[in-house]
């Protein structure tokens, strides 16, 4: 489950902001409005990373593990 979760929020993550930039070229929006979204999606995935990183932190300070 974990193996999956991650790139298929880092793929939401990255199909959320080409649609943003897609519709900033296009003129749909103005610039003020994409810093929301463009600004939750940086902060989704550095949070998703930092908490699949603390995640396999621990599970490989099992001490029946290798290494």
């Amino acid at each position: 489950m974990r193996s999956v979760l991650l790139p298929t929020v880092g793929f939401v993550v990255a199909i959320a902001a080409l649609t943003s930039a897609l519709m900033l070229l296009g003129g749909l929006v103005s610039r003020e409005t994409m810093i929301v979204p463009f600004g939750a999606g940086i902060l989704v995935g550095l949070a998703n990373a930092w908490y699949m990183m603390v995640k396999f932190a621990k599970q490989n300070r099992h001490p029946g593990r290798a290494g």
